[in-house]
């Protein structure tokens, strides 16, 4: 019996933080993340509602994935639902 482990690092005493993902035992990594879509209308309320500062405002808008904590604030705020959970 094989055990594959699938984790991520957070260095929290950085900011912004800074994710990395790993797996262990050749655990395949799953990407869980949030995307902004084409549907963008570059608004930029996603990039000021982001706690990291991580989102760069354009149309679409880009999430610099390194530094998202994941929270989800992003979603909640974009106006047109541009924000897809992966």
């Amino acid at each position: 019996m094989s055990i594959c482990i699938e984790g991520e690092y957070f260095d929290l005493g950085q900011r912004p933080i800074f994710r990395k993902s790993f797996t262990l035992g050749g655990a395949e990594a799953n990407a869980r993340t949030f995307l902004i879509e084409d549907s963008c209308i570059g608004c930029g309320i996603c990039a000021e509602k982001c706690p990291e500062l991580c989102i760069t405002p354009g149309s679409p808008s880009v999430i610099d994935q390194s530094h998202c904590l994941r929270c989800g604030i992003c979603q909640e705020a974009c106006p047109v639902q541009a924000i897809a959970k992966l």
